[in-house]
């Protein structure tokens, strides 16, 4: 039988993420726009503004180094389950398939003048799921108690771009994270929690195709250094008077985004 774990809260919704970006549009629509020198009436319209909407798979965070610190901790018992004690599992264990580790991004720019260059903002949550561990016994005591930790992180990016050809596009600027670490009993309250902004950077890369049209296909690439979070210290007592505990403990939450999307050129 599954077992329950800590609410699950998303840093960010769709629609907050949208609003997210759109802001700072209007900010940005106040740069000045620098003439091409020599440019004919005949030119071709150059599209100043362009956003995109993309998601996909995070890799990295704090889940290995969660997991090393239950195993510390003594979170790291097996229990054995089903029809006369068949099925046994190992903890900790980590939750992080598709649907748990799933990062969203959103961006929009203004280009400066005709060249390649690019500023605006980007900005979007990202989850890593959760990791559980099990410990039975503390000091002979019987204990049976479940601990879980979940970690989620919202950014906030300034970034500048540089586009060396019309498909591909280079991305760097500083970020503001904010992190979000929850480590508390499975069943019961007594849920510690981090909430911080740290700030950190962004860099990426990006296809872009078709190069000319209004509408387009995205594929873009990720890093985001965000250093470490804080998870605990954590302790309880059982109702048998078992005294267990999670020690404080830095973990990286630091991590990789690769993410397909559509985006709009005005």
């Amino acid at each position: 039988m599954r077992h329950v774990r800590l609410p699950h809260r998303s840093g960010c919704s769709g629609p907050s993420l949208l609003a997210l970006v759109a802001l700072p549009a209007l900010l940005l629509s106040a740069l000045p726009v620098c003439a091409q020198d020599g440019a004919s009436p005949d030119s071709p319209r150059v599209r100043l503004w362009s956003f995109e909407a993309v998601s996909g798979p995070s890799f990295g965070g704090p889940a290995d180094d969660l997991e090393a610190a239950m195993r510390l901790a003594g979170f790291d018992d097996s229990m054995s389950g089903g029809w006369f004690g068949g099925g046994t599992t190992t903890y900790p264990q980590t939750y992080d398939d598709e649907t748990d580790r799933f990062s969203y991004w959103g961006a929009v720019r203004r280009r400066l003048g005709h060249g390649p260059w690019h500023v605006g903002i980007g900005g979007g949550p990202t989850d890593f799921g959760s990791v559980e561990g099990y410990r039975e016994r503390v000091d002979g005591l019987y204990a049976s108690v479940f601990v879980s930790a979940d970690c989620r992180i919202l950014t906030l990016a300034p970034m500048a771009w540089f586009q060396p050809v019309p498909a591909l596009r280079l991305g760097a600027g500083p970020a503001f994270h904010r992190v979000d670490l929850e480590l508390g009993q499975t069943y019961g309250a007594g849920t510690v929690q981090f909430r911080k902004w740290k700030p950190g950077f962004v860099v990426e890369v990006a296809l872009t195709v078709p190069v000319d049209t209004p509408v387009f296909f995205a594929a873009l690439a990720q890093y985001r250094w965000v250093g470490n979070a804080t998870a605990g210290p954590w302790e309880a007592t059982t109702y048998r008077g078992a005294q267990v505990e999670f020690p404080a403990t830095s973990v990286s939450v630091s991590h990789t985004f690769v993410a397909i999307g559509i985006g709009g050129r005005f």
